[in-house]
């Protein structure tokens, strides 16, 4: 079933009528509690997700703890046929998760310490053969390669961010979201699917209008409300 995605009366106060106020203090609360997880795990350490083995560093969002990750993952998919692309790859988790199920994977991120961290886990899981990882900012490294499935786990934050570890979290002026949405159907092959997790930390309402102008029928997989935060949840998968 494609579900129509309609902008809600008012996204500020959100599914559950929570006003403007408290829904700002709890975005700032959550960001606030993952920077301050990550700055306590250390420099460098080891986290189990799903069925694989992390090892981190600082400066890199971590899958286990990030609420997106969490929910996309239940959503990876594919099959050995399939060509993938896991965009903002990050530690390198959505990669991993795809390749073991046989498909050859792409994992692309625009920070050279999480192309680092995640090419330590593509071999700490033994998926070196099937996955490659590079430097590349969105598709611009890209050029010419078109892609059957698509993960992307975005900057949910409209805001500037201040070091690494918060590239993955704000996105100013949604500059890279809106980006992303102008290229990519050029890199989706006939029947592709783009399956992309968002919350309500962030303008939910502007995703969906990019959501809408890429004129692809659009489901959504999944809205729900993570244990520990108050910012509802959506996973859509976009199909060429």
């Amino acid at each position: 079933m494609v579900y129509s995605i309609v902008p809600e009366k008012n996204y500020n106060s959100s599914l559950f009528n929570i006003p403007d106020v408290e829904r700002d203090r709890e975005v700032v609360r959550r960001a606030t509690e993952l920077i301050d997880r990550h700055q306590r795990s250390g420099d460098q350490y080891s986290v189990p997700f799903r069925n694989i083995q992390l090892k981190m560093k600082q400066g890199v969002l971590c899958a286990a703890y990030g609420d997106g990750s969490q929910v996309l993952s239940n959503y990876v998919s594919v099959s050995p046929t399939d060509t993938v692309l896991d965009m903002g790859t990050g530690s390198g988790a959505m990669a991993i998760l795809a390749a073991q199920q046989g498909a050859y994977v792409t994992a692309v991120d625009i920070s050279p310490l999480a192309v680092a961290c995640a090419k330590e886990n593509v071999l700490l899981n033994d998926v070196e053969n099937t996955v490659e990882v590079f430097q590349s900012d969105l598709f611009s490294m890209l050029e010419g390669r078109k892609f059957s499935s698509i993960f992307f786990n975005p900057p949910f934050m409209n805001g500037k961010p201040k070091n690494l570890l918060e590239v993955a979290m704000y996105d100013e002026g949604y500059q890279k979201l809106t980006q992303f949405f102008k290229e990519v159907k050029d890199y989706l092959l006939p029947g592709g699917r783009l399956t992309l997790v968002f919350s309500e930390a962030g303008d939910m309402n502007y995703l969906e209008s990019l959501l809408r102008k890429t004129g692809l029928p659009t489901k959504v997989l999944a809205s729900q409300l993570p244990d520990t935060s108050q910012l509802r949840l959506k996973v859509f998968q976009l199909t060429k």
